[in-house]
This record gives structure tokens, C-alpha cells and sequence, in this order.
């Protein structure tokens, strides 16, 4: 066993979405420890949202330690779970890290902290206005109108055309069709 894979068993501990959340009972010492962590940074909310609920929580970043003395290093988001702070870490001997059960989610999630943190914008879209009845059928009134139109006038067109009148061949039109036959291979050699 190589002598870094204590750290690769605690990361496991903590992997997966959510997972990294800790939650800290409030009889506990670690909780004790937070709070007062937190009331040096004079923050308030935190306190308030952590008495709340009832018990704190932490978020795991790192193992530490050797492999006779595993540690924990987690971080204390007092600013809103979404919002590293590295300068708020707690480190926690593995030996009682491994009995603070998980938060199974982030605290935004739970609703933990929502109360204090800003809700985002939301887009209001405003529905296109609909044609009422009498406009769509007056579209298609006059849809069929431009049609029928249309068909009359082609069909005028049609009526007007006049048949060409039907004329002997010219001599130079019976010179272009034996060009023709020959270039297509059709003329016969002693014609």
C-alpha cells in the first residue's frame, strides 16, 4: 500500500455531488470550533441560518496528515455555500471526520441559506398577441381573391394567344435540317 492512499480512501469518502458537504451536529466539538470561526469573521447570517437548521456544515477539500495521523481540511462557506473561502478552513482529525455524517446535498439546495441570498432575475416573456378570428379570416378571404384573380388572368392569357400560321419550308430551313440529321447521324449518305 503506497503511503499516500489514506488521502485517496478520505477523497473517495467525499466524492460524488453533494458528497462534500458535511454536516456538523451541533453536539459536537467541530461545531463549537465553526461557530467560532465564524464569529471572528463577525458574520451573523451564517450563525443564524446554522442555529436554524440546527447543526453546521462544512465543505471538504483536501486531505492532509500522514498515515498515522489523517486529517481533514474543509472549508467554512459562511458567505453562501456557492462562494469559495479559503481563508475559513477547519482541519478535523479523520478519526472523528469519519463520524459527521453527509449533508446528501449542498446547502443551497436544502434551502438552508436561500433566505439571505438573492434570487435570480427572472425573464418575464410576454406572449405575442394572437390575430383574433375576424383578422384570420379576413387573410384568407383575401388570399382566395389574389388566387382567383391570378387563375383569370392566366387563363385570359391563354385564350389571347394567337396560333402561328403554318408556311412552306425556306430554303435555308431545309439546309439547318440536313445539317441537324447529319450531326445527330441520322442521314442517310446517298440522299
Amino acid at each position: 500500500m503506497s503511503k499516500n492512499s489514506f488521502k485517496a480512501e478520505i477523497r473517495e469518502r467525499y466524492r460524488g455531488r453533494g458528497n462534500a458537504w458535511i454536516k456538523v451536529p451541533a453536539n459536537t466539538s467541530i461545531y463549537n470550533q465553526v461557530i467560532e470561526i465564524v464569529k471572528s469573521k463577525s458574520e451573523t447570517q451564517y450563525i443564524t441560518d446554522v442555529e436554524s437548521a440546527g447543526y453546521a456544515w462544512i465543505r471538504f477539500v483536501a486531505p492532509s496528515g500522514c498515515t498515522e495521523s489523517p486529517l481533514v481540511t474543509c472549508e467554512i462557506r459562511y458567505q453562501g455555500s456557492k462562494v469559495e473561502q479559503p481563508d475559513t478552513v477547519i482541519i478535523i482529525d479523520d478519526n472523528i471526520a469519519k463520524d459527521l455524517p453527509l449533508l446528501g446535498n449542498t446547502p443551497f439546495k436544502l434551502e438552508l441559506e436561500e433566505k439571505h441570498i438573492k434570487p435570480k432575475k427572472t425573464k418575464i416573456i410576454v406572449p405575442k398577441k394572437k390575430r383574433k378570428k375576424k383578422e384570420k379570416e379576413e387573410i384568407v378571404n383575401e388570399t382566395k381573391r389574389l388566387q382567383a384573380t391570378f387563375e383569370e388572368q392566366i387563363a385570359s392569357e391563354i385564350d389571347n394567344a394567337k396560333e402561328a400560321a403554318l408556311t412552306l419550308p425556306t430554303s435555308q430551313d431545309l439546309v439547318q435540317w440536313k445539317e441537324f440529321l447529319a450531326a445527330e447521324g441520322l442521314l442517310e449518305d446517298d440522299a
